[in-house]
């Protein structure tokens, strides 16, 4: 039996890190896998440091630097799972996609970070938008275990995905579930002629979007109850 690929933890050395190295720890139990952590360091730090006349230590010794610090943070306590620690030189985003398909890693962990501006990192935002595999973005305050985890779906093949991974993080954390659609009837046609419900419904259009809109809830519901049937079937 092949084992599954690696999970990837995108390791920062910000507060958060220690969040994200527990829950691929987590994540890599559940799924019978290692944790592979990462550590890249930024090459333009190295230009710019040796642009201002500052002394820079050569590649090999920032790798060697890098992994005393991955090998602290990993400690010396035995883990459920193998902790592979490494680090590269690179552009932290370009880097981290490269390791993912390499490795044909399922899924990466990263840091949220730049909050006080009420917005993600720019890595992580560049992560979430160009990695080859699903990403999970922790923020410093979240414990190791999630106690209610929401779900957006709009219907789509993708939705479906993220409802069977909600389903699978739910069932694992023994964490409240909750499905939500955002609707927002359109009130004219492509040819700006108001539109209206069927003659004979004592509903309105609105009335009847939502209950449309209902009955596909209902149908996610199945889906994702029939997911978390098969996940406890694999284990």
């Amino acid at each position: 039996m092949n084992t599954p690929p690696p999970i990837i933890a995108g390791i920062d050395f910000s507060d958060s890190s220690p969040l994200v190295l527990r829950h691929a720890i987590h994540a890599a139990s559940l799924l019978g896998t290692s944790v592979l952590a990462i550590h890249v360091f930024p090459f333009s730090g190295l230009a710019e440091r040796r642009a201002s006349g500052y002394k820079v230590a050569d590649s090999s010794a920032i790798q060697a630097e890098g992994l005393k610090k991955l090998e602290a943070l990993i400690g010396t306590e035995k883990h459920a799972v193998e902790i592979r620690p490494e680090v590269r030189i690179g552009r932290p985003v370009d880097t981290l996609n490269q390791v993912i398909e390499e490795n044909q890693a399922d899924l990466l962990l990263i840091a949220a970070n730049d909050l006080t501006k009420k917005r993600l990192g720019s890595i992580a935002s560049q992560c979430v938008r160009t990695a080859p595999c699903d990403v999970l973005v922790l923020r410093d305050w979240q414990g190791c275990n999630f106690t209610k985890i929401l779900v957006c779906v709009d219907f789509s093949t993708s939705s479906g995905i993220a409802l069977e991974r909600a389903a699978l993080l739910a069932q694992e954390h023994e964490a409240k579930l909750e499905i939500v659609h955002v609707m927002y009837p359109p009130e004219m046609d492509e040819w700006g002629m108001v539109l209206s419900h069927r003659e004979e419904s004592p509903l309105s259009y609105t009335e009847e979007c939502n209950r449309e809109t209902a009955e596909r809830m209902k149908l996610s519901s199945c889906a994702m109850r029939t997911a978390s049937r098969r996940c406890r079937m694999k284990h």
